[in-house]
């Protein structure tokens, strides 16, 4: 049994998030468990979009749809104006299908480095082919993609457009990874729709 000593450390995840409905709702019962613990009633929502909450999608306009429901849920709890000031944004990750042709995995070597450079890191490069069909189903191979991608961002490749492409793409499947290799202490979804009988 895992021991939370603070309503921070609760991680809430959305694997299939759609239009944000289930993380809208979490959102309001993580607000009254930070008010019962005594929090500022103006630090809740950014404490509940930085910390809590995470959603896992692969439809853009349902992802976008989901950060637009959780960002309306921090703006009636802050008012307009602490709203527009807030530099917090909801944890959604949109998943997307990302491609390395097999000449570009050289490009990757020379931007992670022969030690970064794991079977592990290759083999998950190549399971987000299909993102949009598998979604939240992809366990990535790669233990730490938190630390991986620590370490890619400080790499400057501005100067070079082929590498900068690349570079753009490799962050997107370690932040990708990131969501999907996280250990939650939720995890919650909605039924699927059917009928009885399809189930």
């Amino acid at each position: 049994m895992q021991k939370i000593s603070s309503p921070e450390e609760i991680r809430l995840a959305d694997p299939a998030a759609g239009s944000g409905h289930m993380l809208t709702y979490a959102f309001d019962l993580l607000y009254a468990i930070y008010e019962e613990e005594g929090y500022d009633q103006f630090d809740i929502p950014c404490l509940i979009l930085t910390h809590n909450l995470y959603g896992i999608e692969i439809d853009d306009r349902a992802g976008a749809l989901a950060s637009f429901a959780l960002d309306m849920k921090a703006a009636k709890r802050l008012g307009r104006r602490r709203f527009f000031r807030m530099d917090v944004k909801p944890q959604i990750c949109v998943l997307e299908n990302v491609m390395f042709e097999q000449s570009e995995m050289d490009d990757v070597v020379s931007i992670v480095g022969r030690d970064l450079y794991t079977a592990d890191l290759r083999e998950t490069l190549t399971q987000f082919e299909h993102a949009k069909n598998f979604g939240s189903l992809i366990v990535p191979l790669l233990k730490d993609p938190t630390e991986s991608a620590r370490l890619v961002e400080t790499k400057d490749l501005s100067g070079d457009l082929l590498l900068s492409h690349v570079h753009q793409r490799l962050l997107k499947v370690l932040e990708m990874s990131e969501y999907l290799s996280c250990r939650y202490h939720v995890v919650i979804a909605n039924p699927p729709y059917m009928g009885g009988k399809g189930m």
